[in-house]
């Protein structure tokens, strides 16, 4: 099996296991077996994050043989041991590796939350989980490749994960204003998670563009500030409705990192800046016309 075989296959088993989990969590959720959901949540992240580190260390590690100099048995296991390490503390390696959870981890409780929030609308869960599916394998298709080049990047795989970037973004948002509203917690809670998740997947796009400066990820920290407080009005003024308010916070950080994206490669033009601003204003133009802010909950 060639090393293309190999990343289809990988990213083939990653894939299906997830979509069977979260069609698992679908049907306890809708059996109302809440803490076995809570369950086995936990086991399909845990299974995600060893995966993950498997895939690291498999195509980082030090695969040079160990010397045989020494005749001291122990010195050889030692050396051993060392040598197979030493890709963990590589600095470069290790910021990688942090990074590479940042979308698999906010996309699978996000998509946990939609499911816990819709046990008994089957068609909706089915949608949730065929799109991050498609995320999903989206996601680690990139890492693959991504390690495979020996972390060097590529213009056509930062496209593929631009995509599953925006569906992260949505799922993430929706997911944060559908549970704050169902356990009434507070704004501030909706403020910090829209800035935590925002800063998060300006700093994942960031890192995997090569834009690694402080003074780009100042403006992140303060476009993540800004995104906090359209959480909360988006909170207050769309409540339950969280699925369309989710396409608001979407519009504002897929509009913003249009931009801050061409202006870093220098490919920003009017022309861009138009075409970015007229699909925004588009989405939010037509969520606030159809939207009926009077609905209640009775």
């Amino acid at each position: 099996m060639n090393t293309h075989q190999n990343k289809i296959l990988s990213n083939f088993i990653i894939t299906v296991v997830l979509f069977l989990g979260l069609e698992t969590l679908s049907v306890l959720i809708g059996l109302n077996q809440i803490w076995e959901f809570l369950s086995v949540a936990w086991y399909l992240f845990a299974f995600q994050v060893i995966w993950i580190a498997f895939m690291f260390d498999l195509h980082l590690k030090d695969s040079r043989p160990v010397s045989l100099a020494s005749v001291q048995f122990r010195h050889i296991l030692r050396d051993a041991f060392v040598q197979r390490l030493r890709h963990f503390g590589n600095f470069q390696y290790l910021r990688h590796f942090a990074n590479y959870y940042v979308l698999p981890t906010i996309l699978f409780w996000s998509a946990a939350a939609l499911l816990f929030l819709n046990p008994f609308r089957p068609e909706l869960k089915q949608v949730v989980i065929l799109i991050s599916a498609f995320a999903f394998c989206l996601n680690f298709a990139h890492m693959h490749e991504h390690l495979s080049r020996k972390l060097s990047a590529n213009s056509a795989w930062l496209r593929i994960l631009s995509v599953a970037k925006l569906l992260v973004a949505y799922e993430a948002y929706a997911g944060i204003i559908g549970i704050c509203w169902y356990f009434a917690y507070p704004t501030k809670v909706v403020f910090w998670l829209t800035v935590a998740v925002t800063f998060f997947l300006m700093h994942q796009a960031l890192f995997a563009h090569g834009f690694q400066k402080s003074r780009v990820y100042l403006f992140a920290i303060i476009f993540a500030l800004f995104s906090g407080l359209i959480g909360v009005w988006a909170f207050h003024n769309w409540t339950y409705q969280y699925l369309t308010a989710a396409l608001i916070l979407l519009a504002l950080y897929n509009t913003v990192w249009g931009f801050m994206h061409h202006y870093l490669e220098k490919t920003f033009t009017s022309k861009i800046a138009l075409e970015y601003l007229v699909l925004g204003l588009l989405v939010v133009s037509i969520i606030l016309a159809t939207h009926n802010f009077a609905a209640q909950v009775i």
